[in-house]
């Protein structure tokens, strides 16, 4: 009996955040960029006549972007191209791409700063709110975590948790019955959007879903415009390899994807991490 591929692929879909697009970039010529930062303001006060003021400084560092280098690849053999019953060249670039937008959006989550992008998880210790009661979410903690974001910040800001913690939320009531969580049409895309204390949610699997257990990281409220800044030296690029020695001698196809970028936090007041 003959057998036929039918012509459509049924994807896997990921619950990763597009968060990496929520980072202003710079595109730099060339060598790296450092945005100065400030650490102080110095004081001001009030002297007596004839007294002299106080000579103080203001400080500052700097936030260095330098390129890191994120990508993926993956090899076809000849045969399986010509027997595929499916373009499965293109299908694969476009798994690559997958791959690595997936990749930069969870390095925006557990990034190590060291040889990748610095992720919400190095955000320093200042930034920590702690959850009333460890395994119990309530409405309260998210309060304070909205609370302890500056005003100024709270417009633009996003919460970023795990589908456990999403899923808790979502049955959070208020005295008269009504959930916390609302349910929304976004008019651009038209897809549900929900929204928390009237800011929008984002669900990323690389978020920590334990919230049971102590000193964990489990949700971020996060204005992306103001704590980040991300530089892009180059752009995702694909090859494909096929003509070199090494893949005619296999019989096969080289792809490859790649973009060299950073990431880095240069306003830490502008991201509250609840903490079990």
């Amino acid at each position: 009996i003959p057998t036929h591929l039918y012509p459509e692929v049924i994807e896997k879909l990921e619950e990763v955040a597009p968060l990496f697009s929520m980072v202003p970039k710079l595109t730099p010529e060339a060598g790296i960029i450092e945005i100065p930062r400030e650490t102080g303001i110095g004081t001001a006060g009030f002297v007596g006549e004839m007294t002299n003021l106080d000579i103080n400084d203001f400080t500052m560092d700097k936030v260095k972007l330098e390129q890191k280098r994120c990508g993926s690849a993956m090899e076809i053999s000849q045969h399986i191209i010509n027997d595929a019953g499916i373009d499965v060249v293109s299908y694969a670039k476009d798994i690559l791409y997958r791959r690595l937008g997936y990749a930069l959006d969870r390095n925006i989550i557990n990034g190590d700063k060291t040889n990748e992008f610095e992720g919400l998880e190095s955000a320093p210790d200042e930034c920590n709110v702690n959850i009333g009661t460890n395994g119990v979410v309530a409405i309260e903690d998210f309060i304070n975590l909205l609370n302890a974001l500056h005003p100024t910040r709270q417009t633009g800001a996003v919460w970023v948790m795990s589908r456990e913690l999403f899923n808790a939320v979502s049955l959070l009531k208020a005295g008269n019955g009504n959930f916390y969580l609302l349910r929304q049409q976004n008019v651009v895309t038209g897809q549900p959007e929900y929204r928390l204390l009237n800011l929008p949610i984002y669900i990323n699997d690389a978020v920590e879903s334990d919230f049971a257990t102590a000193e964990k990281k489990v949700c971020y409220l996060v204005n992306f415009a103001e704590a980040y800044k991300g530089m892009i030296k180059k752009n995702m690029e694909i090859k494909q390899i096929s003509g070199d020695t090494v893949q005619s001698l296999r019989g096969s196809h080289l792809l490859t994807l790649d973009i060299y970028a950073d990431v880095k936090i240069v306003q830490p007041e502008a991201i509250r991490v609840l903490v079990t």
